[in-house]
């Protein structure tokens, strides 16, 4: 009996030494989300660029060689700086020739004045006929009319030679240059884009099936990404009437309400369009993929602080197309299994893998991993 009893103990000891804990590798890696407000994840992003809502075409009104320009890429003007010169001399030399042709035409006209009412008093005498007094009075007639067109025409020279200065007509930035100074540049052909800073708008595009949900937005935020703490509130002020031909998708213009000089154009924001959610403001999303049958109730399994499981029943409000709509059993911020909840159990302890990694491989390397 005394060796038996040796033996059954001997066997306990030795049972005891073999033990081993589990490895952490043999732990599951588990895909975790974590859960929303209803009202954050329904809301629709958009990737965005920061335009000017008004923006110009700056160019002479004249033909010529660009003689220097006085702005860069990026300076910003005010009303009525000289942004660029055109040279002036043709210019010049064109107002004068239609001055002289307008001192030529006046002396014209006072001669043709002079005859007609010298002939006037020559007719009253009848000492010329009236078929002569006709001829004087036409010849007046077209010396006033051509005096009339010099006038016109030199007032235009005088206007374009006024013209081989740019002047900016708004305060803005100057956002594209498109000719340096030697180049010919013609009449309308833009010289430099010049923006307006005091009115941006985010563009985004979206795509036909989300129009009617952008139309419902109830209020939008906007946020940098060079500054994704600073927000700011904007609404819809223009939706294109017609789909782009290449992209099929309709650009949305969205004003933003409270703009500062942290905002710069053509920085990229994402845009958040929150729709006119119903449900109660506890209601949560999660990942339909989170959810498996437990009896007669949905159910997910939440992840504890020790990461073991616990299976919670959940009541679903809406089935979407790749999320659900919890409208009671969950709170924002939980944590739950996102994917392979079918092969789990409450209690299991679980390797959960970091938020964005798709792979086991990415979490945490164990400490049998490290030796």
């Amino acid at each position: 009996m005394r060796s038996l009893i040796c033996i059954v103990c001997l066997t306990l000891v030795v049972s005891a030494c073999n033990r081993v804990e589990p490895k952490l590798q043999d732990i599951p890696a588990v895909k975790t989300a974590k859960v929303v407000s209803a009202d954050e994840g329904m809301a629709l992003v958009f990737a965005s660029e920061i335009q000017p809502r008004y923006q110009s075409d700056m160019a002479f009104r004249v033909g010529g060689k660009l003689l220097s320009r006085e702005v860069n890429l990026g300076s910003r003007v005010k009303q009525g700086d000289i942004l660029a010169h055109l040279d002036p001399v043709d210019l010049n030399l064109s107002a004068k020739a239609s001055q002289a042709e307008v001192a030529s035409l006046e002396a014209d006209y006072v001669y043709a004045k002079a005859e007609l009412e010298r002939f006037k008093q020559l007719l009253d005498r009848k000492y010329v006929s009236a078929a002569a007094y006709e001829i004087k009075k036409n010849a007046y007639a077209a010396a006033l009319a051509k005096l009339k067109a010099a006038k016109a025409q030199a007032a235009v020279s005088l206007n374009q030679a006024n013209y081989t200065n740019l002047i900016a007509d708004f305060d803005g930035v100057i956002t594209a240059v498109n000719v340096d100074p030697g180049q010919i540049v013609s009449a309308g052909q833009p010289i430099m884009k010049l923006a307006r800073t005091d009115a941006l708008d985010a563009v985004v595009n979206v795509a036909e099936s989300q129009i009617e949900d952008v139309r419902n937005t109830k209020y939008i935020d906007i946020s940098l990404w060079a500054q994704p703490d600073k927000v700011y509130r904007g609404h819809i002020r223009e939706i294109a009437g017609a789909a782009d031909i290449a992209s099929r998708t309709y650009e949305v213009k969205i004003q933003i309400d409270n703009p500062d000089n942290e905002l710069k154009l053509g920085m990229t924001a994402s845009v958040a369009m929150h729709g006119r959610n119903e449900l109660e403001n506890s209601a949560t999303l999660i990942p339909l993929t989170a959810l498996l049958e437990s009896g007669q109730h949905a159910a997910v399994y939440i992840i504890g602080a020790d990461n073991h499981l616990s299976l919670r029943d959940v009541t679903v409000a809406q089935y979407r197309e790749h999320d659900a709509i919890i409208s009671a059993g969950l709170k924002p911020g939980e944590r739950l299994v996102a994917l392979g909840v079918h092969k789990l159990r409450a209690g299991e302890q679980v390797n959960p893998i970091p938020d964005g990694s798709l792979f086991a491989s990415d979490a945490e390397p164990t400490p049998d991993d490290k030796q």
